[in-house]
Protein backbone atom coordinates (compact mmCIF):
# COMPACT_ATOMS: atom_id res chain seq x y z
CA UNK A 1 0.00 0.00 0.00
CA UNK A 2 2.91 2.32 0.70
CA UNK A 3 4.22 1.68 -2.83
CA UNK A 4 0.85 2.63 -4.29
CA UNK A 5 0.68 5.73 -2.10
CA UNK A 6 4.16 6.79 -3.22
CA UNK A 7 3.34 6.42 -6.91
CA UNK A 8 -0.02 8.13 -6.50
CA UNK A 9 1.49 10.98 -4.52
CA UNK A 10 3.90 11.61 -7.38
CA UNK A 11 1.04 11.40 -9.90
CA UNK A 12 -1.26 13.65 -7.87
CA UNK A 13 1.32 16.21 -6.76
CA UNK A 14 -0.09 19.66 -7.54
CA UNK A 15 1.73 21.98 -9.92
CA UNK A 16 -0.31 24.93 -8.74
CA UNK A 17 -2.52 26.05 -5.89
CA UNK A 18 -5.58 23.97 -6.81
CA UNK A 19 -4.78 20.75 -4.97
CA UNK A 20 -8.26 19.87 -3.66
CA UNK A 21 -9.39 17.78 -6.67
CA UNK A 22 -6.09 15.89 -6.55
CA UNK A 23 -6.34 15.33 -2.78
CA UNK A 24 -9.96 14.22 -3.17
CA UNK A 25 -9.03 11.53 -5.70
CA UNK A 26 -5.89 10.42 -3.84
CA UNK A 27 -7.78 10.02 -0.56
CA UNK A 28 -10.64 8.18 -2.24
CA UNK A 29 -8.41 5.63 -3.94
CA UNK A 30 -6.29 5.09 -0.81
CA UNK A 31 -9.42 4.59 1.33
CA UNK A 32 -10.72 2.02 -1.17
CA UNK A 33 -7.41 0.13 -1.10
CA UNK A 34 -7.24 0.27 2.72
CA UNK A 35 -10.64 -1.36 3.08
CA UNK A 36 -9.85 -3.89 0.35
CA UNK A 37 -6.70 -4.94 2.24
CA UNK A 38 -8.53 -4.93 5.59
CA UNK A 39 -11.20 -7.29 4.25
CA UNK A 40 -8.64 -9.60 2.64
CA UNK A 41 -6.63 -9.90 5.86
CA UNK A 42 -9.85 -10.34 7.85
CA UNK A 43 -10.81 -13.14 5.41
CA UNK A 44 -7.70 -15.12 6.39
CA UNK A 45 -8.40 -14.74 10.09
CA UNK A 46 -12.11 -15.51 10.07
CA UNK A 47 -11.76 -18.65 7.92
CA UNK A 48 -8.82 -20.09 9.83
CA UNK A 49 -9.41 -23.46 11.45
CA UNK A 50 -7.12 -22.59 14.33
CA UNK A 51 -8.72 -22.44 17.76
CA UNK A 52 -5.69 -23.28 19.90
CA UNK A 53 -5.20 -19.86 21.53
CA UNK A 54 -7.38 -17.07 22.83
CA UNK A 55 -6.23 -14.89 19.90
CA UNK A 56 -7.69 -17.28 17.30
CA UNK A 57 -10.91 -17.78 19.24
CA UNK A 58 -11.35 -14.02 19.65
CA UNK A 59 -10.50 -13.03 16.07
CA UNK A 60 -13.08 -15.47 14.66
CA UNK A 61 -16.03 -14.10 16.62
CA UNK A 62 -18.70 -12.68 14.29
CA UNK A 63 -18.28 -9.18 15.72
CA UNK A 64 -14.60 -9.24 14.64
CA UNK A 65 -15.50 -9.87 10.98
CA UNK A 66 -16.09 -6.61 9.13
CA UNK A 67 -19.63 -5.94 7.92
CA UNK A 68 -18.27 -5.65 4.40
CA UNK A 69 -16.66 -9.08 4.56
CA UNK A 70 -19.76 -10.64 6.14
CA UNK A 71 -21.83 -9.36 3.20
CA UNK A 72 -19.31 -10.72 0.67
CA UNK A 73 -19.23 -14.14 2.34
CA UNK A 74 -23.04 -14.30 2.48
CA UNK A 75 -23.20 -13.47 -1.23
CA UNK A 76 -20.55 -16.07 -2.11
CA UNK A 77 -22.52 -18.72 -0.26
CA UNK A 78 -25.20 -18.23 -2.95
CA UNK A 79 -22.77 -18.42 -5.87
CA UNK A 80 -19.01 -18.89 -6.21
CA UNK A 81 -16.93 -15.74 -6.63
CA UNK A 82 -16.48 -14.59 -10.22
CA UNK A 83 -14.50 -11.79 -11.89
CA UNK A 84 -17.55 -9.51 -12.10
CA UNK A 85 -17.81 -9.56 -8.29
CA UNK A 86 -14.61 -7.50 -8.23
CA UNK A 87 -15.71 -4.70 -10.54
CA UNK A 88 -17.63 -3.18 -7.64
CA UNK A 89 -17.51 -5.03 -4.36
CA UNK A 90 -20.61 -3.48 -2.84
CA UNK A 91 -22.83 -6.44 -1.99
CA UNK A 92 -26.36 -6.81 -0.64
CA UNK A 93 -26.30 -6.51 3.14
CA UNK A 94 -23.44 -4.02 3.29
CA UNK A 95 -24.12 -0.86 5.23
CA UNK A 96 -23.83 2.21 3.03
CA UNK A 97 -22.18 4.26 5.74
CA UNK A 98 -20.00 7.25 5.19
CA UNK A 99 -16.29 7.12 5.91
CA UNK A 100 -15.27 9.14 8.96
CA UNK A 101 -14.41 12.67 7.90
CA UNK A 102 -12.33 13.84 10.83
CA UNK A 103 -13.80 17.26 10.08
CA UNK A 104 -12.20 17.39 6.64
CA UNK A 105 -14.02 18.01 3.39
CA UNK A 106 -13.85 15.32 0.75
CA UNK A 107 -15.41 12.11 -0.45
CA UNK A 108 -16.88 10.23 2.49
CA UNK A 109 -19.00 7.70 0.57
CA UNK A 110 -18.64 4.05 1.51
CA UNK A 111 -15.51 2.57 -0.03
CA UNK A 112 -16.06 0.58 -3.21
CA UNK A 113 -13.42 -2.04 -3.90
CA UNK A 114 -12.60 -2.66 -7.50
CA UNK A 115 -10.33 -5.67 -6.96
CA UNK A 116 -7.30 -3.53 -7.63
CA UNK A 117 -5.07 -5.52 -5.31
CA UNK A 118 -6.80 -8.83 -4.57
CA UNK A 119 -9.01 -10.10 -7.37
CA UNK A 120 -11.02 -13.24 -7.88
CA UNK A 121 -7.97 -15.55 -8.09
CA UNK A 122 -6.64 -14.39 -4.72
CA UNK A 123 -10.03 -14.76 -3.08
CA UNK A 124 -10.65 -18.20 -4.59
CA UNK A 125 -7.30 -19.43 -3.29
CA UNK A 126 -8.22 -18.41 0.25
CA UNK A 127 -11.89 -19.41 0.13
CA UNK A 128 -11.37 -22.83 -1.42
CA UNK A 129 -8.08 -23.45 0.36
CA UNK A 130 -9.79 -22.92 3.71
CA UNK A 131 -12.87 -24.98 2.73
CA UNK A 132 -15.25 -22.01 2.88
CA UNK A 133 -17.64 -23.46 0.29
CA UNK A 134 -17.21 -27.16 1.11
CA UNK A 135 -20.91 -27.84 1.70
CA UNK A 136 -22.05 -25.52 -1.09
CA UNK A 137 -19.65 -27.16 -3.59
CA UNK A 138 -21.02 -30.56 -2.61
CA UNK A 139 -24.53 -29.31 -3.42
CA UNK A 140 -23.49 -27.62 -6.66
CA UNK A 141 -21.05 -30.21 -8.03
CA UNK A 142 -21.84 -33.38 -6.08
CA UNK A 143 -19.88 -35.37 -3.54
CA UNK A 144 -18.11 -37.51 -6.12
CA UNK A 145 -15.12 -35.32 -6.95
CA UNK A 146 -11.42 -35.81 -6.25
CA UNK A 147 -10.13 -34.40 -2.97
CA UNK A 148 -8.05 -31.26 -3.06
CA UNK A 149 -4.47 -32.24 -2.41
CA UNK A 150 -0.94 -31.31 -3.31
CA UNK A 151 0.58 -33.62 -5.91
CA UNK A 152 3.06 -36.06 -4.30
CA UNK A 153 6.00 -34.79 -6.36
CA UNK A 154 5.35 -31.22 -5.23
CA UNK A 155 4.95 -32.26 -1.59
CA UNK A 156 8.24 -34.20 -1.66
CA UNK A 157 10.09 -31.28 -3.26
CA UNK A 158 8.68 -28.90 -0.66
CA UNK A 159 10.06 -31.14 2.09
CA UNK A 160 13.52 -31.10 0.47
CA UNK A 161 13.59 -27.36 -0.19
CA UNK A 162 14.96 -26.22 3.19
CA UNK A 163 17.97 -28.54 2.80
CA UNK A 164 18.60 -27.67 -0.86
CA UNK A 165 18.10 -23.91 -0.81
CA UNK A 166 20.76 -21.55 0.52
CA UNK A 167 19.89 -19.16 3.36
CA UNK A 168 18.34 -15.92 2.11
CA UNK A 169 21.39 -13.75 2.80
CA UNK A 170 23.68 -16.13 0.89
CA UNK A 171 21.26 -16.21 -2.03
CA UNK A 172 21.22 -12.39 -2.14
CA UNK A 173 25.02 -12.32 -2.06
CA UNK A 174 25.22 -14.72 -5.02
CA UNK A 175 22.28 -13.42 -7.04
CA UNK A 176 22.66 -9.66 -6.70
CA UNK A 177 26.08 -9.23 -5.15
CA UNK A 178 24.87 -8.06 -1.76
CA UNK A 179 27.80 -7.39 0.59
CA UNK A 180 28.47 -9.77 3.47
CA UNK A 181 27.31 -8.24 6.73
CA UNK A 182 28.11 -9.48 10.20
CA UNK A 183 25.05 -10.93 11.82
CA UNK A 184 23.88 -9.51 15.13
CA UNK A 185 24.43 -12.88 16.81
CA UNK A 186 28.03 -13.07 15.52
CA UNK A 187 28.77 -9.52 16.70
CA UNK A 188 27.53 -10.37 20.21
CA UNK A 189 29.64 -13.51 20.44
CA UNK A 190 26.86 -15.99 19.65
CA UNK A 191 27.48 -18.66 17.08
CA UNK A 192 26.15 -17.90 13.65
CA UNK A 193 26.98 -17.43 9.99
CA UNK A 194 28.99 -14.40 8.95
Amino acid sequence: MSDLATVMLAEHFPYGDDFEPLAFRFNRIMANRFYEILDFINLHYCLSRRHDTEFWREIQKPERVTDRLQAKLAYWRMKPPSPTDFQDQFFPGMADTALPSGGFAGDHRSPKDAGGIFGVDSHEAILYGMDFLREECSQWYGEDRPPTQIAEIIASRLKLAPQKLPPHDMWLQRAVGMPVYKSASAASGNAGRQ
